[in-house]
């Protein structure tokens, strides 16, 4: 089979690789029909963020399967699915309360798409992909929802969700911040959600200003400079920037009690927090991964209920033959879709 392969910062080739196949009872094997580029694979694809090459690109994907093993009994062959990023095998201690990317039966970071450091487990642009625990891993594409609207599903999208929508379920009306920067796709997920579910205020900040533009296009108020960013005003905050100053500009405009979660990692071993200000004001504080698996079912109902428009926050769609030159843009929220 062929797959897409990142051999070099910005170069990108197809490769022969084995064919997928049944590795266990509760496995199955997809063939990908629609792959999105992700933030993390711009990162990948400029050389920002080194991983031992080789890496088979792409994490973000939905899939028609193909074959299922025995055990296998929430999909069947023709199904069109999601695939999550993260590899779990959902019956753990972890994966059983909902910490899918802390699964016990597999090292940390094992994903699709990041090549030997997440386990060797292929990428999205392939003819075919293994799943080892399907019944976990996967979901069905609801009728009605093209495949290149969900697969940023098996990411950004649940990404987004996480630090946006039990937020402002809880606080209903809540004023929220949100950064671009490295992490742009998730951020104007993060604007949309904040929009479909009726944030008072979206106020967003990036130093880039095509990401600011799309924002204000989703419905975020682009604030013009961090000096004119209000200081402990807004109960949810998102931040999205890999930028350390941009960090402490989003504690800084948490209020009280205020929820902060930062989707980026901070790939320094350390990075400077202000945290008696988080101290000071109580602010509960997130990062890490999403838990993808235990997210899916209700990221999936807020595409098919509207609450959730990707097609608004998706650059372009090009056919899977020009997936190369998508992925290797390096920039933007593209999607490949098998001719």
């Amino acid at each position: 089979m062929k797959r897409l392969v990142l051999t070099a910062p910005r170069r990108l080739e197809w490769a022969e690789a084995a064919p997928s196949r049944i590795s266990q009872p509760t496995a199955a094997v997809v063939r990908p029909v629609a792959a999105a580029t992700c933030d993390f694979d711009h990162l990948l694809v400029r050389g920002t963020m080194p991983l031992p090459l080789p890496i088979a690109i792409g994490h973000e994907f939905v899939a028609e399967v193909l074959e299922v093993g025995a055990d296998v009994a929430r999909v069947a062959p023709g199904d069109l699915v999601i695939v999550s990023f993260q590899v779990s095998c959902g019956t753990c201690d972890n994966c059983r309360r909902g910490f899918s990317s802390a699964c016990r039966a597999v090292p940390w970071l094992s994903a699709y798409g990041l090549g030997a450091l997440g386990g060797d487990w292929g990428g999205a642009v392939s003819d075919t992909v293994a799943v080892p625990w399907a019944d976990a891993m996967l979901r069905r594409l609801p009728a009605g929802i093209a495949p290149q609207h969900a697969a940023a599903a098996s990411c950004n999208i649940p990404d987004a969700y996480r630090a946006v929508v039990p937020q402002l379920r809880q606080r209903p009306r809540a004023d929220v911040f949100i950064t671009g920067g490295a992490f742009a796709n998730i951020s104007h997920y993060a604007v949309a959600f904040a929009h479909g579910l009726g944030a008072r205020r979206i106020d967003y900040f990036s130093v880039d200003d095509e990401q600011s533009a799309k924002a204000e296009r989703l419905g975020a108020h682009v604030v013009g400079s961090p000096s004119e960013v209000a200081t402990e005003a807004y109960e949810v905050v998102v931040d999205n920037s890999q930028d350390p100053e941009l960090l402490a500009l989003a504690v800084r405009a948490t209020a009280a009690a205020g929820l902060l979660t930062s989707t980026t990692m901070y790939p320094r071993p350390t990075t400077p927090v202000p945290l008696l200000a988080m101290f000071e004001r109580g602010i509960t504080f997130v990062t890490g991964q999403p838990h993808v698996s235990a997210h899916l079912d209700d990221v999936l109902s807020s595409l098919a209920s509207g609450t959730l428009d990707p097609a608004a926050v998706t650059t372009a769609v090009r056919p899977w033959s020009e997936a190369a030159e998508a992925f290797g843009a390096g920039a933007g929220k593209v999607v490949c879709v098998r001719e």
